[in-house]
């Protein structure tokens, strides 16, 4: 798995005290809820973790928090301020995929081959339903696009090379919704097996329900994403925003022209 920038691991109880944090709060003042903000940004790469921090307050929040949330409103499209406010704050409370941000932006780096992957789907209906969805509409795409690669089903685990799967919560102890594991590097790329994998505590319907469960769907699109080679991105129309959008059933141009780039 690519590893994650930082530790920080946190709960959705946690996720939600930050909601209560006063968005007049400024650098150089101190609040409890600060110190679940540093742990969000440290998860996703955007504040740095400090080796000798004895004598530092996690509760403070300091200049380098306020440059941190910066990072994370330009990345997330919001307004720049390095101070907070209650898009910020309602920002930094949303579930995400456990490869984060900035640590997957050499994803595209590795050895990429123009090729069909053999994807072995284990789980229940709703997961299966979902993953078959994901991967015909990523193979749908790329065929128009004229792009020599996508995904193939095969029915045992013999020669597969990519698990589309779920896993119990234990195995995100960060409280995200997915992940996707993959090899480090070359040269034995083709010989490990990637992962796309869905938290199966998070509430799954096949293509999400009434703004009440997460769609399956789009959850495989993000993470079969990252599989191909795609990092996240802040766009509310790309498979790629890794916060579960339910309305979207497709990859789009901008995911496609992408994914072009990387196999050109």
């Amino acid at each position: 798995m690519i590893p994650r920038s930082g530790s920080g691991a946190r709960g959705d109880d946690d996720l939600d005290a930050i909601l209560h944090l006063d968005p007049r709060i400024q650098p150089g003042q101190s609040a409890r809820e600060i110190a679940l903000v540093k742990g969000v940004l440290r998860w996703q790469g955007f504040l740095e973790e400090t080796g000798g921090s004895e004598g530092r307050s996690e509760d403070l929040f300091d200049l380098e928090a306020a440059e941190a949330i910066g990072r994370y409103q330009e990345f997330y499209d919001l307004d720049v301020t390095r101070r907070f406010n209650p898009p910020t704050i309602r920002s930094l409370t949303i579930r995400r995929c456990a490869l984060t941000p900035l640590s997957v932006r050499g994803v595209g780096d590795q050895c990429l081959e123009k090729r069909s992957y053999a994807c072995r789907i284990v789980g229940g209906e709703t997961f299966r339903k979902g993953a078959a969805l994901a991967i015909h509409a990523w193979n749908s795409a790329l065929r128009e696009a004229r792009i020599p690669v996508g995904f193939n089903v095969v029915a045992t685990g013999e020669g597969a090379e990519v698990l589309v799967a779920t896993e119990g919560p234990g195995s995100f102890p960060d409280s995200s919704w997915g992940r996707a594991d993959l090899p480090s590097g070359c040269p034995d790329l083709d010989h490990r097996e990637r992962r796309a994998v869905l938290n199966s505590a998070s509430g799954w319907s096949v293509s999400g329900s009434g703004g009440t469960t997460f769609s399956a769907l789009y959850g495989y699109l993000h993470e079969l994403g990252h599989v191909l080679g795609l990092g996240d991105i802040c766009s509310s129309r790309s498979v790629m925003c890794n916060s579960v959008r339910n309305a979207i059933r497709n990859p789009a141009k901008a995911d496609i022209d992408r994914i072009g780039e990387l196999y050109s």
